[in-house]
Parts: C-alpha cells; structure tokens; sequence
C-alpha cells in the first residue's frame, strides 16, 4: 500500500514513479536497531525497484552486507545524498538520525514540492505544520 501511496501523492503532482527520484530512510524493522526480520519496508523496496524510479535508501543501522542480503539493494551513505533532488523522501523508520535531522535540510536538499511521507508517525503536529510550510507535502500513514 505504501508504494501505492507513493506512487498517488506523485500523481498528484503530475509525475510519474519511473520519472521520479524516491528516498527511502529506514530499512530496518524498529528504530534504533538493525533488525530487520520483519521489516514491512522490504517489499515496498522491491516495488520500487521494479518501477525503474531513481530510488536511494539511507539506513545507518544496517551494514553494506546486510543491505544486499535483505534488499539486495546498495545503500547511500549519508541522508543528504539519499534525499538530494528527491521527488519524495519516505521516512519508513524512525531511527534518531532521521528524527534529528532538521526540517529545513530536508527541504533545502529535496526538490520543491517534494512530498513527505511519514510512515511512522514519527512527525508531531508542529513538525507538519513546519513540513508544510517549508512548501512540502505531507502525507502521513494512517492518518
């Protein structure tokens, strides 16, 4: 559901996914840990894949191995280089390095009108408020 998501909000925007650039922050299964055993993300990443969109993933939890292994997908090192000139930038865990990482870089890294996709509830009210005032598009799961 949450390519979908994606791939609707992008719509939206009058862009197609295989034209688009994707960030993906969060592999793992819960923040702060590598573990991703269950991780809902995997199967959204294979979507991804298969839809030939410009796709990064960014997960300082996990290792270079362990991303191949699980996702068999390379990992971009740092969060600015995985959202830089993003069409969308999918926060899929809430590790601490992503929660910390101020509003105003992600704007200024990603495109204009980049939307936001929060699929853990990790933003508050002031956070989204703040999101859509830097002149992103917030969307968060289940809400």
């Amino acid at each position: 559901a949450r390519k979908h998501l994606i791939k609707q909000q992008l719509s939206n925007q009058g862009k197609n996914l295989s034209e688009s650039t994707i960030a993906v922050l969060g592999v793992s299964f819960k923040a702060n840990t590598g573990d991703c055993r269950f991780t809902p993300t995997k199967p959204i990443i294979e979507k991804l894949v298969s839809s030939r969109c410009n796709l990064r993933i960014c997960d300082p939890w996990i290792s270079v191995n362990d991303s191949t292994e699980i996702i068999n997908f390379p990992l971009t090192e740092t969060i600015e280089d995985c959202i830089s000139n993003a069409d969308c930038v999918a926060f899929f865990t809430g590790h601490d390095e992503f929660t910390a990482f101020p509003l105003e870089k992600v704007a200024s890294n990603c495109n204009d009108n980049a939307i936001i996709i929060d699929g853990r509830g990790i933003f508050d009210k002031d956070q989204i408020r703040k999101i859509k005032s830097l002149g992103l598009n917030y969307k968060g799961i289940g809400r």
